[in-house]
C-alpha cells in the first residue's frame, strides 16, 4: 500500500508540472524554458529531470542522467 501511494504522489507531482508547464506550449527549449523545468523539478524535490523525444534521445534538464534499460 505504502508503494502505491508514493507512486500516485509521484505521479500528481508529476502532472502538476505539466500544468505549470504545457508541452503544447513550447515551441523550443530555450535557457528559461530549462531554469522553469529546473526549478518546477526541484520544488518536488526531484533529484533528475530529463526529457525524451520519440527516438529515445535525452535532454538533461538537471542531475545525472538515468540509465535506460529497454529502449
Amino acid at each position: 500500500m505504502l508503494f502505491n501511494t508514493l507512486v500516485n504522489l509521484r505521479y500528481q507531482q508529476i502532472n502538476n508540472i505539466l500544468d505549470a508547464f504545457p508541452p503544447e506550449g513550447v515551441e523550443t527549449l530555450d535557457q528559461a524554458a530549462y531554469d522553469q523545468l529546473e526549478k518546477l523539478g526541484k520544488n518536488r524535490e526531484f533529484l533528475y529531470m530529463s526529457l525524451y523525444n520519440k527516438e529515445g534521445d535525452e535532454f538533461l534538464i538537471y542531475g545525472d542522467s538515468a540509465t535506460i534499460v529497454n529502449k
